[in-house]
């Protein structure tokens, strides 16, 4: 990562630092007590909230997407210790597909389980992981075992911290990394885009939450990440109704005429530039004579707007 990158990383996350009293008080490392508590309390909340719309959620992937309805794969809780991840499957199935998803994996994924990833009601199956103890609530993402294997220096570091369901490099970084990937047309070209783009970064963000978490944070991140899918869509309203204006827009500044069909669709009235222009006083050769002689008001006067011939004298 360039000294930028870094230098506008870490100030982004400066007003999530905690107090030094704050620091004292954080593990070394692994699980605290009171963030397994803490953990044990929202997976039986959210477990009692999600249960239901979960089992209804499961039914229409079952009718719609067909088996399996879960994806299982391997991730690393701990340098050399593995555990097996449970989420929603959100693409197609293909043998040897499992890793980092990019652009070429676009097609495998259908408008429901587009929609299941963006909401990330996917992970809602991985509260089980954080019942068992394998997972944390808030924490850097499980990897998977050859990312770990590539990097072992920095994920020996990394993995200090329990992996979570959401974290702070979850929230800060993800659409970035979405966007990085969706490029990607071949499986190699999306894992060493992951790898030289992706991964320093995350973990770097995650040793910033690791260096400073508190149970407060961990609430704020849980808290920011129920909203993300609330946040989406006022976004994408937003979007909408911006693209619903333009045609309008583009109506006022055309030459409609008066009554026309953008008149009468718009509500407004035409603009000036439609309108018949009153003729120059250089086109009309009376506009300098008073109103009461001018020979087109005159009784009698032909229509061609000169004055009736006057008799010669005698």
């Amino acid at each position: 990562m360039d000294k930028a990158d870094d230098c506008t990383m870490t100030d982004r996350f400066d007003h999530y630092m905690p107090t030094a009293s704050a620091r004292d008080r954080i593990a070394a490392a692994g699980i605290t007590p009171a963030k397994r508590a803490l953990d044990l309390a929202l997976v039986l909340v959210l477990g009692v909230l999600v249960a239901l719309p979960l089992l209804i959620l499961i039914l229409v992937l079952l009718a719609v997407e067909g088996r399996p309805v879960f994806h299982i794969s391997d991730r690393m809780k701990a340098p050399g210790q593995r555990f097996r991840l449970v989420k929603l499957r959100s693409m197609r199935p293909e043998p040897g597909g499992d890793g980092v998803t990019g652009g070429e994996k676009a097609g495998r994924i259908s408008r429901l389980q587009r929609l299941l990833r963006a909401s990330r009601a996917d992970e809602l199956p991985q509260l089980w992981n954080v019942l068992v103890g394998d997972m944390s609530m808030v924490g850097p993402r499980p990897p998977i075992p050859r990312m770990v294997a590539a990097h072992p220096a920095l994920y020996a570091r990394v993995l200090r911290s329990r992996p979570g369901i959401t974290g702070l490099a979850t929230l800060r970084f993800h659409r970035h990394e979405e966007r990085i990937l969706a490029s990607c047309r071949t499986a190699a070209e999306t894992e060493a885009a992951y790898r030289r783009r992706c991964v320093e970064r995350k973990a770097r963000i995650d040793l910033i939450y690791q260096r400073n978490r508190t149970i407060w944070l961990d609430l704020r991140i849980v808290a920011e990440t129920a909203l993300l899918p609330l946040r989406r869509l006022v976004r994408r309203l937003q979007a909408g109704a911006a693209a619903r204006q333009q045609p309008i827009t583009a109506g006022l500044s055309g030459h409609s005429p008066r009554g026309s069909a953008t008149a009468s669709a718009t509500g407004f009235r035409p603009s000036l530039a439609g309108r018949k222009r009153a003729p120059s006083p250089a086109h009309r050769p009376h506009a300098h004579m008073p109103h009461a002689i001018r020979p087109d008001h005159l009784p009698g006067a032909a229509r061609s707007h000169r004055a009736a011939p006057v008799p010669p004298p005698g």
